[in-house]
């Protein structure tokens, strides 16, 4: 069975490209011959590194991006629970007196939050709860070692 999670299931696709891409332009498909296992090792570490920058843009450089956006849905929300009269900075606490005070305790409240909203965008995209950047760079540097296997004569 396989679990994925978000975009997860595509770093199988980006992967197994990667294996396609390196042993059709080589030649070499099996892993009969020292030839053959550098080309599948090369294609592992292709497929891997673009899984990995892929999941890296889908993980972290994506969300870092998208943060700003729930922040400001946030703000929005929280100016209209002080328009509305039902604002607390915490429950039992009395409402802001003015614009101010309003001010103060809403960005207070949005600083607090903005962590918290950033881990959650985080790792969204995992093969097996792995994130794919991991899990890409994990394949990357399997596929070094079965090229250099390969380069010191040994076939799988």
């Amino acid at each position: 069975m396989i679990i994925w999670r978000g975009w997860g299931i595509i770093g199988f696709l980006l992967i197994g490209l990667g294996i396609a891409a390196v042993t059709g332009l080589t030649g070499q498909n099996g892993t009969g011959s020292p030839a053959g296992t550098v080309s599948l090792g090369a294609g592992f570490l292709l497929g891997g590194a673009i899984c990995a920058v892929f999941g890296y843009w889908l993980n972290v450089a994506r969300p870092r991006q998208q943060v700003g956006g729930y922040v400001e849905d946030l703000r929005q929300d929280l100016w209209q629970r002080v328009r509305e009269g039902s604002f607390q900075v915490e429950p039992g606490a009395a409402a802001p007196r003015d614009e101010a005070e309003a001010t103060q305790q809403v960005e207070h409240i949005v600083v607090q939050q903005r962590p918290m909203i950033e881990r959650r965008l985080r790792n969204r995209n995992s093969l097996f709860f792995i994130p794919l950047q991991w899990l890409g760079g994990a394949v990357a540097v399997g596929g070094v070692v079965l090229a250099l296997m390969g380069l010191l004569g040994t076939t799988l």
